[in-house]
């Protein structure tokens, strides 16, 4: 089969071994260069609080731009480093989130499906996938 390309040539194979071999800390730029007609697409992971930790359809969105807004005066986001490790998969979000494991199969504000009538179309758009990877007890 073909190889994906991207636009510096390299092959997508390629881009992943050199992924993979990268171990320093990586900081994370404000936004994704443009492409096409896709610009000022955030390269940061969604942000989010909940007013209330035991009612998921409590979740906001954060601005990473204005954490201040969220929470309080002064509060900024300086920097979002990544980096590549072979420390064990944290765990415990199950604790803090105690309701997570009963979304498995809804939208956080308990319907089964996205849908555009839903009274919170943010907790309609996040699913248990969005906070943790694999199976939750």
């Amino acid at each position: 089969t073909p190889s994906v390309r991207s636009s510096d040539g390299k092959n997508y194979e390629a881009r992943f071994e050199d992924m993979l071999r990268r171990t320093r800390e990586i900081e994370l730029p404000r936004y994704f260069r443009n492409r096409g007609h896709i610009r000022n697409r955030s390269a940061y992971p969604m942000l989010v609080t909940f007013g209330d930790l035991s009612d998921p359809t409590s979740v906001a969105q954060v601005d990473p731009d204005d954490l201040a807004a969220s929470f309080g005066t002064g509060t900024t986001l300086k920097r979002i480093t990544v980096q590549m490790t072979d420390d064990p998969v944290t765990t415990g979000i199950e604790q803090r989130l105690g309701w997570l494991p009963d979304t498995y199969s809804t939208m956080l504000d308990g319907n089964a499906n996205q849908t555009i009538r839903a009274k919170n179309r943010f907790a309609n758009s996040l699913n248990q996938g969005d906070f943790s990877q694999g199976v939750i007890p």
